[in-house]
């Protein structure tokens, strides 16, 4: 019953997150904290920062004996929309990146 509350948590927290969009710089969240006793810098920290972190923490967790992976991954798709609109010949010039988290259990 542990398991489940576990992989249901890391479930929920995955779909509270959503999908990753732009990737902000600096995320302070992931810089060493200088100031007295090592806390982090609140005033520097947003919203986003936060669900950057979320997401990071989110990519490996091990529960018991899986583990369980919500990992970015890119692949290449053929666009068939732009081969219809512009009539060309060869396949790869119409070939488009796109990305996507894939969430698996081990």
């Amino acid at each position: 019953m542990k398991f489940k509350n576990q992989l249901l948590a890391a479930a929920v927290g995955v779909a509270l997150c959503g999908c990753a969009g732009e990737q902000k710089p600096a995320n302070p969240l992931f810089s060493d904290f200088t100031a007295p006793f090592g806390i982090a810098p609140f005033e520097e920290i947003t919203v986003d920062h936060f669900r950057e972190g979320m997401l990071k923490g989110l990519e490996e967790q091990k529960v018991g004996d899986y583990v369980v992976r919500f990992i970015t991954v890119v692949t290449n798709r053929f666009d068939s929309n732009k081969l219809k609109k512009e009539h060309a010949d060869l396949y790869s010039r119409y070939l488009k990146e796109t990305s996507c988290r894939r969430f698996t259990v081990a």
